[in-house]
């Protein structure tokens, strides 16, 4: 008689010897099983649903300040015209985002606050090109504020609502606030 290694036999050879088996057949679920498989489905549903009215509730509760790396950048900063326009030689760390989602009929707004080392009138000269680079209209305010600073306004069109507002300190270092009402 040969011997044959397990791994040496083919499909054919296990059929002869131990012959067809049967597929196997899982047992049916319970009524106790099936009940608690539909009530984690409705508890998991029902998690999920609060947890998300939590994380809303949250958003527009009250105004937050956060920096450049914190997920809340994606609600409140992401797409507005703060972002497009975009900081210029923000002094590192100096950079504070706020943001204040929409409450009923009143727009929501973002806001970024830091300081520079570079001159106030430069800032505003480079401002000024990157508005227009990104295709907005910029209108510098030629007269300073009471306390120096100086601003412009860069908007879609000239009566824009939803403009963004740069406002830069006459202080060294120089204080820039980028201020916008938000739509969404």
């Amino acid at each position: 008689m040969r011997r044959i290694f397990l791994r040496q036999m083919t499909h054919g050879d296990l059929t002869r010897l131990i012959g067809e088996r049967p597929p196997k057949v899982g047992k049916p679920l319970t009524d106790l099983q099936a009940f608690g498989v539909v009530m984690s489905l409705f508890v998991a549903l029902a998690t999920v649903g609060l947890a998300a009215f939590a994380v809303l509730a949250w958003l527009g509760w009250e105004t937050h300040e956060f920096g450049p790396r914190d997920p809340r950048y994606l609600v409140f900063v992401r797409g507005t015209l703060i972002e497009r326009v975009g900081t210029i030689d923000a002094a590192p760390g100096s950079v504070i985002y706020g943001g204040q989602g929409r409450d009923g009929n009143a727009p929501g707004y973002a806001r970024a606050r830091y300081t520079s080392p570079v001159a106030a009138s430069a800032l505003l000269a480079r401002f000024a090109e990157r508005c227009k680079a990104v295709g907005l209209q910029a209108k510098v305010d030629e007269q300073p504020a009471s306390d120096g600073s100086r601003s412009i306004t860069c908007g879609r069109e000239a009566g824009d609502e939803f403009a963004l507002g740069i406002s830069v300190g006459a202080t060294t270092p120089t204080e820039v606030l980028m201020d916008e009402d938000t739509e969404d």
